[in-house]
């Protein structure tokens, strides 16, 4: 059964009741806000619907466990800790461990209900210095900690990956997350495992290590070390005479040697010069007084620079599309009341155009690119099973960038490089696509 929600005086739907377990559980609707089912009298609440549970906002726990500590709150270097709520018994336990060690520790302890979660959630991500995600089977089935995961990525922060168990990613955080670091915690003892996530920490955030006596044996004093100037003095007093007199020598002989080079470098730069490049296929001469250049000859060997704009396309759709330009305000359900606008995006999506849909709609597209870059996908295409039958076996190359466009009820953002001449088909519950340049095919 699909059910009509009532966010802020506008119905919207139907969605199917997992859809509204999943917006429940991330925050973005409450439990008082108001829906309805046909053969329903009047609209009741989300948490009378049959069967929704009502949970903590966030990744808190759905058991009764208490945050170990206070989420830091400061302008140093903190960490973020990402997670799936159901493995918060055993993720306490670790990030307890590292807030004893005197690491600054931000993860979601239960957020108040009447905060915007995911923006507090997004600010915090920003903001860390070292985002540390624990994997499970549960954390990789979280879109939560995708979106997390992705938006950190986005961000360039510094990563790292705790497996607590053994896990299968998903495609797409594989191919994001093949190349970053990762500590294997089920296969580490507890020593080799807090000495291990110590340093690569204190490696992410620039902490130098702590001295290490001599074979690590406790008792053993190592010498002071004594400051850089007093060191050589000392080493100078203890020098035999024979040792002496080398280093008189060299006091003579360094200086005569700069003297030289100066000498050299003058004369070779009022005469002519030979430059010889030497490449995979043979030698490569040019000659030429001192503003002589040879840039073209150069420009033809330098790699083409990848394209990262966007792409221009032509699509086609059983639906009336309007095509508009990327700006905040810009109606996306050109037939809602009030109207869906475009509420925010990336500043790379300057000047692109996106399709202004009917709402209510399943939309059904086929997109002919043009023009080699990126295209975006976004909206509101459900659950995860309808976001995977949206891109079939294109699933995997498609990237999620939650914050690149926004506005309300705009639940999911998806990207993808196309080639030229590539055919996508693509049919799902009220999608937008955005590109550089859109046009509308016969």
């Amino acid at each position: 059964m699909d059910y009509y929600l009532r966010l802020k005086g506008e119905q919207v739907g139907p969605y199917p009741k997992e859809d509204i377990q999943g917006w429940l559980n991330a925050g973005h609707v409450k439990p008082d806000d108001l829906a309805w089912y046909e053969g329903c009298s009047d609209w009741i609440k989300i948490h009378e619907i049959p069967d929704i549970k009502v949970q903590v906002v966030g990744h808190a726990s759905e058991s009764d466990l208490t945050p170990p500590f206070d989420a830091y709150e400061g302008s140093e270097p903190f960490i973020f800790i990402s997670y799936a709520h159901k493995d918060s018994e055993l993720v306490y336990k670790e990030i307890l461990e590292l807030h004893q060690s005197g690491y600054k520790i931000w993860y979601d302890e239960g957020i108040e209900a009447s905060n915007e979660w995911p923006e507090e959630i997004a600010n915090a991500v920003i903001g860390c210095a070292v985002f540390l995600v624990f994997i499970s089977p549960r954390s990789t089935a979280s879109v939560n900690c995708r979106n997390e995961i992705n938006l950190a990525l986005n961000e360039g922060k510094s990563f790292l990956a705790v497996h607590l168990e053994e896990s299968n990613l998903p495609p797409g955080l594989r191919l994001r997350m093949g190349d970053l670091q990762a500590i294997l915690r089920f296969r580490l003892t507890r020593d080799r495992y807090l000495k291990k996530i110590h340093g690569t920490l204190d490696q992410l955030l620039g902490i130098k290590s702590k001295a290490v006596n001599p074979q690590g044996i406790e008792g053993v004093k190592q010498a002071p070390v004594e400051p850089s100037g007093k060191v050589m003095a000392q080493a100078i007093q203890s020098e035999s005479p024979r040792s002496k007199s080398w280093v008189w020598a060299g006091a003579w002989f360094i200086p005569l040697v700069f003297i030289m080079l100066g000498l050299f470098f003058w004369i070779f730069q009022n005469g002519t010069m030979e430059i010889v490049q030497e490449t995979g296929t043979g030698n490569q001469t040019v000659e030429g007084s001192e503003n002589e250049t040879h840039a073209s000859n150069l420009e033809t060997t330098q790699p083409k620079s990848p394209v990262t704009g966007g792409a221009s396309v032509s699509i086609r759709s059983r639906e009336k599309i309007k095509i508009e330009s990327m700006q905040e305000g810009q109606p996306r359900l050109y037939d809602s009341k009030p109207i869906r606008k475009i509420e925010g995006f990336s500043r790379r999506l300057y000047n692109w155009q996106f399709t202004s849909i009917p709402q209510r709609k399943v939309i059904t597209y086929e997109i002919r690119v043009q023009k080699e870059g990126y295209i975006y996908c976004f909206g509101n295409p459900g659950s995860e099973a309808k976001v995977r039958a949206l891109f079939k076996e294109s699933y995997s190359a498609w990237e999620a960038v939650k914050d690149d466009i926004r506005g309300r009820m705009i639940v999911s953002c998806f990207r993808k490089y196309c080639e030229v001449g590539e055919v996508l088909h693509l049919t799902g519950f009220e999608i937008q696509l955005a590109a550089k340049e859109i046009g509308l095919g016969p």
